[in-house]
Parts: structure tokens; sequence; C-alpha cells
């Protein structure tokens, strides 16, 4: 050792004198790049009529807001990409995902890019699912539109893609006040806004800021007739202004049912609390939303491992639902995946009696310490972070099925989050032992909670819980 330490000092300083410094930072492999592409339908008096989703059925569109965008960010981490893209629409089912993907895989420009599609569930857009027409008879869904919004993804996806600047990403959680109402009992809310941001560089300006928080996009109320993107549109913008990124929106674990409800803004321009189901409730909402979402990601912390990863399970639904059959046998929902007994239905008119199902997916997408469960439609948070009816209320249905423990812990990257309506959307995914359809009803009501009527049915809940088992056992 004494023998080769000269020779070490020797070589140092015979490379500064050579005027050789030390070795440079490697380069960033990482990459990050983000898109925005209007969705927005057009609305005339003169023009075919644009149904608005959510509530009831018969809400045309008479004028446009806020514009509605098909928004993608792409995480490159040097040899896999993923493509993150959400839409201010209140869902697009899976087999239009499904299109998405292979027009992806097809196209060279991306050989090693994954896509995961979600919609904010947004209640003032235009009808994406063909549920809220002007009648019950009569979908509302357009599939020229829904043929535009798949175009507006490709676009917006190229875009992000073409766009990826060396980046790195940073993480972080904060409880919110005062934003969450859970509209059915028993009550879990899930109150925390989680965030995720690329950062030029090594953690220099924002270039893209994702938030994920538990509430429905509904706040603008069943009145309103101008479509906009709800309180997203103010929350995203809220961030963007503070940040100078372009910001992204995905919906949490909304069931239950979580969103505004009767939450009243204070309107700092009047000092009074905003009219509920008004746009300017859902933009002082939105603001709120977005402030706290600026301190979480002030508090963010880098992620250090930036290799992606990204699994899915496949998992079949059975539609219990005689609505939900009813509207499928009359096209008014319209799916290219439906099965009846085990076979695929090429049209309405051949689902008969007996079993109709539907695929879908439970995914898991992990960013080093990022860990996301990606679930297709809207999850009770019982679910996800526990509180199911132990023992059950009396009245229930299936009082003897047993307790799904909460798939969140189940997560075991330090920056956890579930992503709803991701890839699909099949509706309310409760707890079984707590559907309520029949009388006698729980919690000594005269009449049943809001919620199974827009379910698939009461095995639903465990199907997907025990995909999302299997796939986090992985």
């Amino acid at each position: 050792m004494s023998e080769t330490r000269p020779c070490s000092l020797l070589l140092l300083l015979l490379a500064g004198c050579a005027g050789v410094g030390p070795p440079a930072e490697p380069s960033l492999r990482t990459r990050a790049g983000i898109a925005v592409v209007s969705i927005t339908p057009k609305v005339t008096p003169e023009g075919p009529p644009v149904w608005v989703a959510g509530y009831g059925k018969g809400r045309r569109a008479t004028g446009v807001r806020d514009d509605l965008g098909a928004r993608a960010f792409v995480w490159d981490d040097g040899e896999r990409a993923v493509a993150l893209v959400a839409l201010d629409l209140v869902g697009l089912f899976r087999d239009r995902v499904e299109r998405i993907r292979a027009r992806v895989r097809q196209d060279p420009r991306f050989p090693r890019l994954e896509v995961i599609v979600a919609s904010t569930h947004n209640h003032e857009g235009p009808d994406s699912l063909g549920l809220w027409g002007p009648n019950p008879v009569t979908c509302g869904a357009d599939s020229a539109y829904l043929d535009f919004v798949e175009d507006a993804v490709l676009e917006a996806i190229a875009r992000a893609h073409d766009a990826r600047a060396p980046a790195t990403l940073w993480a972080g959680e904060l409880q919110t006040q005062g934003l969450v109402h859970d509209s059915r009992q028993p009550i879990v809310e899930d109150e925390v806004v989680r965030v995720l941001e690329a950062r030029a560089g090594r953690g220099g300006a924002p270039i893209a800021s994702i938030l994920v928080f538990s509430s429905h996009p509904e706040a603008a109320g069943p009145q309103n007739t101008l479509l906009t993107a709800d309180f997203p549109c103010a929350a995203r913008r809220t961030v963007e202004r503070a940040r100078g990124s372009r910001a992204i929106f995905f919906a949490g674990s909304i069931g239950g049912l979580l969103g505004p409800g009767p939450i009243r803004m204070r309107d700092p321009e009047t000092g009074d609390l905003a009219p509920e189901d008004s746009i300017r409730n859902a933009d002082l909402y939105g603001e709120a939303l977005g402030r706290f979402a600026e301190r979480a990601l002030d508090e963010a912390e880098p992620v250090e491992d930036p290799r992606i990863s990204l699994a899915r399970r496949p998992v079949e639904i059975p539609i219990e639902n005689p609505l939900y059959l009813l509207a499928a046998r009359m096209g008014v929902v319209r799916r290219d995946d439906l099965r009846h007994e085990g076979r695929l239905v090429e049209h309405p008119s051949d689902l008969g009696e007996g079993d109709v199902t539907i695929p879908t997916e439970v995914g898991r997408l992990r960013i080093g310490e990022v860990d996301w469960l990606l679930v297709p439609g809207e999850i009770y948070p019982e679910l996800v972070f526990g509180g199911v009816l132990d023992p059950p209320d009396a009245g229930a249905d299936f009082p003897e099925a047993p307790v799904e423990p909460p798939l969140f812990p189940k997560l075991t990257g330090r920056h956890r989050a579930v992503i709803g309506l991701a890839n699909d959307e099949i509706g309310y995914i409760l707890p079984k032992r707590q559907w309520d359809l029949k009388a006698p009803f729980a919690f000594g009501r005269d009449s049943p909670q809001y919620g199974e009527v827009n379910s698939c049915g009461p095995d639903t809940g465990p199907r997907l819980w025990i995909a999302a088992v299997e796939l986090l056992r992985e």
C-alpha cells in the first residue's frame, strides 16, 4: 500500500497539469414529456346534440365554458417508457383503450411504450358511455366523437413523446381539509392529495405536475349545461400558474360516494358562500385543491429509482345488474368486448338469457418508490383503506360475505396511490357485505342508499379485490 500511494498522487498531479478535471456527472437517461390536446366537441344550436354525462338523462349542452382535454404524460427510464393519459370524460370503456394500445404498438415511433388511459369521471362533459342520452332507450354517446377522442389521445401521446427532455421525478402527498364529503354510510373518506412531478434535469423547473384526488368532478351540479372539466380545471390551472408546468388530474378512490357534495366554498370576492352546484363553487373548490397540491409539491421528495415496472391482470366481471343488461341489449351501452356464455357478442340482439360478462383489468405501475394500483372503475374507499362493516349491518343483503382486507397497505412503495377509472369504467366497486338493495335496509333506512344501481353486481367487488391481491403479490 505504501508503495502505490505516491504513484497515485503523481498521476493525479499530472492529470491536473494536463487540464483534466474530475469525471463529469453521467448524463440523464430519464426523460419526461407532456402534451394536451383538446377533446371539446362542437356545440351549436343547429348542430347535432351533445348530451352531458352524469346525473339524469336529457341534459343537452348549450355551450362550452372551458376546454376539455386529453392530457398525456410520458416517462422514459432509458429502457422502458409509459404514457399516462387523463381524459376530461365520465369514462372510457376498455375496448376503446385496447384500440388505442393497438395503434401505439403498431406505430414505429413508439417501440417500447406502454399506455394507461384514465378518465377524471367528469360529470359536466359529453356522454362517452351512452347512459345519458335524451331518453332511457337512446344511446347518448356519439361514435364519431369517440373516434375523435381516440385520435386525440394518439396525438397527445405522440406530442408528449416528442417533447421528452432529461428529467427527474419527485413525489409527495398532503392531507387536505374540508374538500371531501362521503354521501353513503359507513363514512370512509380519503382526503389526501397525492402528487408526482417531473422536473427538468436533476431537479430544475417543473415540467409536468400530476394530482391524484378522491372526489367526483361534479361540483358544477346537475343543472349546468355548459361543457366544463369541473373542479379539475381550476385545480390544474392553479398548479400550472404556481409551478410553471402543465398539470394532470386523476381520480382516486371515488366510490362510496366521495365528492364535493354539499360543500360550499367561501367566495373571496363577495365574502359569501358560493351557491351549491355552481361553476363558481367548482372553481373555488378546484383552486383550494390546487393550493393543497402546491404545498405537497413544494415538500415533494426525489424518486431515487426511476425504473418502470408495469403489470396487468385480466379479470372477468359478470353483469348482474338488470338495468345494465337491458341497456346492453338495447344498444344504449355499446362495448365490443361483451361476452355471452363465454362467446364474444357481435350484435346486441345476441345477448339472450344466460351469463353476460365483460373483460377488464387491474394494473400496477411502479416507478421506483412510486406504487400505483390501477382500478377500472369507482372503487369504494372501504376496499382501499379499510372500514368494511364488521360486524355487518343486519339489513345488508349479504351479511355473511367475508371482509376484504384493505388493498392500500399491500402496496409496498413509499409513494402509494390508487388511480380510479383506469383503462375502463365498469361502475361502482362495492364490498359485497355492504350490498343493500332488498328490505330491510341497512342503517335503519326506509330505502336503499345510492350506489348499487351503478354497479355491475354484488360480485364485482370481490372479483376485483382478488385480482388486485394476486397482482400485488407478484
